[in-house]
């Protein structure tokens, strides 16, 4: 009789796990504002947002807005306070500390396919488990957080990755289509996406709005074409789909902080200090050869 199997191994000598501190099922019905202490162990949190909106206020001033369908990362020793404007905010809050997971931290996330009344009976059932203060039964509930913070990663690993990948796209769609119409709508119609979807991923992936990125790109290439053609302003703006003369100079100032003019006229004084070749005016015997350049 012979024998099958089917087998596995692991070939990574790392261990994983994860303890959870303290979790919360919360339901916000009016604004309010929680400070976070100190004082507190070193530890990671993850919020879930169900309904409504709340934001986290880091130490470095920055603000994270915890919107409907996220998830947040953090720490909370850079974190200063929980907050809630509206007049209501329904969140899941897992503290834990964790081994060998590589967490991104003090960032929010939207959750692709997020089931969240799953979300909402898994919250339950942990804290219910927590709850017993019976041994095993908190070990299935660190056990079953575990699994749920490394599917959330994984998820957010594939999302990122499909979003570099259209966002690729994009760019090179945008990069070679310049001198044409770049309205979002007539982009998001192309790719077959809504604007709302194309905006997610270029503020996602490269935190500045696709408005602004086309601007930005497109005064690149303007800049370049300053330096090597004799184009005028009002040409480039036809070019570039800009309304007017004024009303590109008016985004060059906005972009450069000078005019176009101005730009040109550094750019030179720049170009002629970095210039590896100067003139030398030597005085010399006449039997001496004659050095007509110098590097500087």
């Amino acid at each position: 009789m012979q024998t099958q199997q089917i087998y596995a191994n692991n070939p990574y000598n790392k261990m994983i796990s994860s303890n959870l501190i303290s979790v919360y099922n919360t339901r916000a019905y009016h604004p309010h504002r929680t400070i976070f202490s100190g004082d507190r162990v070193a530890m990671n949190c993850m919020i879930i947002t169900i309904e409504g909106e709340g934001m986290i206020e880091l130490k470095t001033k920055d603000q994270v807005i915890l919107r409907k369908n996220s998830v947040f990362f953090g720490n909370i020793s850079d974190m200063c306070a929980l907050s809630c404007n509206c007049n209501y905010w329904h969140f899941l809050c897992y503290w834990f500390v964790s081994l060998g997971i590589d967490l991104p931290q003090n960032k929010a996330f939207q959750l692709p396919d997020a089931d969240l009344d799953t979300e909402n009976d898994d919250a339950t059932k942990i804290i219910r488990l927590m709850q017993s203060h019976q041994e095993n039964k908190i070990d299935f509930a660190n056990a079953f957080f575990t699994y749920k913070l490394l599917s959330v990663i994984e998820k957010l690993s594939i999302d990122t990755a499909k979003l570099s990948s259209v966002l690729d796209n994009l760019i090179y769609y945008i990069n070679t289509h310049l001198q044409d119409d770049l309205h979002l709508k007539n982009i998001a119609d192309e790719f077959g996406y809504c604007e709302k979807h194309i905006r997610y991923i270029f503020n996602t992936k490269l935190n500045i709005s696709p408005k602004k990125y086309i601007n930005k790109v497109k005064l690149e290439h303007i800049c370049n074409l300053m330096l090597t053609t004799s184009q005028s302003m009002q040409d480039l703006a036809e070019m570039f789909n800009y309304s007017s003369a004024s009303h590109l100079i008016n985004a060059f100032k906005k972009e450069y902080g000078c005019t176009p003019k101005q730009y040109l006229k550094n750019m030179s004084s720049l170009l002629r200090e970095k210039s590896p070749i100067r003139t030398a005016r030597r005085s010399e015997p006449d039997n001496a050869d004659f050095v007509p350049f110098s590097g500087k």
